[in-house]
């Protein structure tokens, strides 16, 4: 899937690190709190998750759709 490759790359562009994924979304975690992140992704359209509820406040669950 291209448009994964491609976001995840952005995602490790952003000083992030991702997991290995044959998914339509990626796990990526940061060096510092993720919200901040979150929130930026949000406001270009990319639907994120954030994952401090489940104990992992520096990681984001990114959501794989379509390159628009």
């Amino acid at each position: 899937m291209r448009e994964r490759e491609r976001v995840t790359k952005a995602l490790r562009d952003m000083g992030g690190e991702t997991l290995p994924s044959h998914t339509n979304f990626v796990f990526v975690t940061f060096q510092t709190d993720a919200g901040e992140i979150s929130e930026k992704l949000l406001r270009k359209g990319v639907i994120v998750r954030p994952c401090g509820g489940w104990g992992f406040g520096c990681s984001l669950r990114v959501t794989i759709g379509t390159p628009e």
